[in-house]
């Protein structure tokens, strides 16, 4: 898969909430994990992902090829790399590309 202007970024704090009315004292006990985009009318978008969907752009971002990254991942998370793995992450991969995040 190939990217065109997407970024997989990670933070301690929840930049995408920080504002006048939330300024949190301490950061959270989990990284906020964002994949940065331009659409295709030059548009930055962004969303948050969970630390696996985060893992798996930073992968792709890499160069990896999807399939690959997959199985990378499932080993070192401890996870069965079986159909229903593969199907959520079609899925995951599917909406990537329909939003023009990764084309093939």
């Amino acid at each position: 898969m190939r990217s065109y202007g997407t970024w997989p970024l990670a933070y301690q704090w929840p930049v995408q909430r920080i504002g006048v009315d939330f300024q949190p004292a301490k950061p959270p006990g989990e990284p906020t994990c964002l994949l940065v985009w331009r659409d295709g009318q030059d548009k930055v978008r962004f969303m948050q992902l969970s630390p696996f969907a985060y893992q798996l752009a930073v992968c792709l971002q890499a160069g990896a090829e999807a399939k690959s990254a997959l199985y990378d991942l499932a080993q070192s998370h401890g996870l069965p790399a079986d159909k229903h793995y593969f199907r959520n992450a079609q899925i995951l991969l599917d909406d990537w590309q329909s939003q023009g995040i990764w084309h093939l």
